[in-house]
């Protein structure tokens, strides 16, 4: 519940030259991401800020199913997408067929009331055709139509 608090929804979204500013040399991934979950589903982002750690959050929907989301917080990105325990078991049965990295990432992952918090910080060695992965199993699992 307290987590919940820490954000704030805001109606506008930060501009690119905000967003340049903001995240230094993450902002190519960032902007990586986001164009290629706009270029593959139809999604909307929904944006938020926390005061308290100075941070963005944008949040990837498609309707009232959330694909992933980016964590933006001083001049670092991450990426986020969580697996409810339905998605897991499927998920669980096909892991060998996952990219090595992937698999680590989902291995690794912070378990919470039964769903899995996937998060691939972004930097020099993390793969955005990894994160690209994850987002493809996601959209697959929770039915989202390819464009």
């Amino acid at each position: 519940m307290q987590k919940e608090l820490l954000y704030a929804p805001v109606y506008v979204a930060p501009t690119q030259e905000e967003l340049r500013s903001m995240l230094d040399g993450a902002y190519a991934g960032c902007k990586a991401i986001r164009d290629f979950a706009q270029a593959n589903y139809k999604v909307d982002e929904r944006w938020r800020y926390s005061d308290k750690r100075d941070a963005f959050d944008c949040l990837i929907y498609d309707g009232d199913k959330r694909l992933c989301s980016l964590h933006l917080r001083e001049g670092r990105l991450s990426f986020l997408v969580m697996f409810t325990g339905n998605e897991c078991a499927v998920v669980d049965q096909r892991l060998e067929t996952l990219r090595p990295a992937v698999r680590a990432y989902y291995e690794a992952a912070h378990v919470e009331d039964g769903v899995r918090w996937v998060r691939v910080p972004q930097h020099g060695n993390a793969s955005l055709e990894d994160i690209y992965s994850l987002i493809r199993l996601k959209a697959e699992l929770t039915g989202m139509e390819n464009i």
